[in-house]
């Protein structure tokens, strides 16, 4: 009887580049409106992606990232607007272009393996319009690029979960699909093995030039493998751009939130400044009297300084992790502890004593709703 593989993911992934190219397609929402249980679930949304880009969809859950992916694919209809795909339309309402005509990769958070399939058998099934034999080398190539080629004639319940989860990705991307559409293609890994197979998974699809989106829950995932993240909000992108500007400019504060924890401070403005108990923040644009919220990332707008060249604060509480401290500083005139993470230094404890210097131009500024 065979064992199941232990769950690790460390096993040899195959040879960098060797994954076959894709002709990579344009990809475009139009004023989309989609219908999932009776509710409205994409409301006019817009995006368009370039060939060969990736795009990570961040979002709450029910803000319609999975049913974006769905709709692309043609597994669920439109009511509104149109989809394009090389500028061809494949869905408006009361058409739809069949999910086999459309040259798309899609790889489910649950994997869709077939039980009764061996791997080979499970990655030539969509192989089925090329002949046997093209079929059986392009299914073999990606089985060997995620490095499970001994293990073709085992079956999906014979692999561990980082295996399946690579054994999905082959089957996407042996057709060489213009368009690949993964859903949430980590979430059922630990943390050990995720990093390892983001990067190798990262490096797939690179190497096949397929136009991807990847829909997460993750931002610091999302700003990792995106060209550009968009974040839905109700059915729309509330915002899209690249990670890093997406991370320095929010565009509203629930998108601030989204992306880190935020200590945040109400304070009114005065001639373009606004005074907090951490010092001034400039508020540039705003009439005098006009309430705003101060948001400070725990990374970034304080820094520890020496006694006398800042805002006196209390250590209430401490939390180690790799390398990092997690602080919780308590300061005269706030509700509220401040959250800062710093490097680790035995010399931070709880009751502590410290002073802090405010970086005006690492804070974020937002009209008080």
């Amino acid at each position: 009887m065979t064992q199941i593989e232990p769950d690790r993911d460390d096993a040899a992934w195959g040879p960098r580049g060797t994954a076959g190219v894709s002709f990579a397609a344009g990809l475009s929402f139009d004023a989309v409106d989609a219908v999932l249980g009776g509710k409205k679930v994409l409301d006019g949304l817009s995006l368009a992606l370039k060939p060969g880009e990736i795009v990570c969809l961040l979002g709450e859950s029910g803000s319609g990232k999975s049913t974006l992916l769905r709709v692309a694919a043609g597994i669920l209809p439109v009511t509104a607007g149109q989809v394009r795909i090389n500028e061809r339309v494949v869905a408006a309402a009361g058409f739809s272009l069949p999910p086999d005509r459309r040259g798309i990769g899609m790889m489910f958070q649950d994997f869709a393996l077939f039980p009764h399939l061996s791997l080979l058998e499970n990655v030539t099934f969509g192989l089925r319009r090329i002949g046997r034999a093209a079929a059986l080398a392009q299914a073999r190539q990606a089985l060997r690029r995620v490095g499970l080629a001994e293990r073709e004639r085992d079956y999906p319940h014979m692999l561990s979960g980082g295996q399946q989860q690579r054994l999905a990705l082959a089957r996407s991307i042996a057709p060489r699909p213009g368009l690949l559409m993964l859903d949430e293609p980590f979430s059922s890994l630990d943390a050990r093995m995720r990093e390892t197979v983001r990067g190798e998974t990262l490096a797939i699809l690179r190497e096949t030039h397929a136009t991807t989106i990847i829909v997460t829950h993750d931002p610091e995932e999302a700003m990792l493998l995106g060209d550009r993240v968009a974040l839905l909000r109700r059915g729309r992108i509330a915002q899209i751009d690249t990670a890093r500007a997406i991370y320095r400019t929010p565009v509203d504060l629930g998108a601030a939130r989204f992306f880190s924890p935020l200590s945040e401070i109400v304070a009114k403005v005065s001639s373009g400044m606004a005074a907090t108990p951490l010092g001034p923040v400039p508020a540039p644009g705003r009439a005098d009297g006009a309430r705003i919220v101060v948001a400070l990332r725990p990374v970034g707008p304080l820094e520890l300084v020496a006694p006398g060249q800042g805002v006196p604060g209390r250590i209430v509480s401490i939390r180690g992790a790799v390398g990092i401290d997690l602080c919780e500083v308590r300061v005269e005139g706030l509700d509220r502890p401040l959250e800062i993470r710093q490097a680790s230094d035995a010399a931070l404890v709880p009751g502590k004593d410290i002073h802090l210097r405010l970086r005006p131009e690492h804070v974020l500024v937002f009209d008080l709703d």
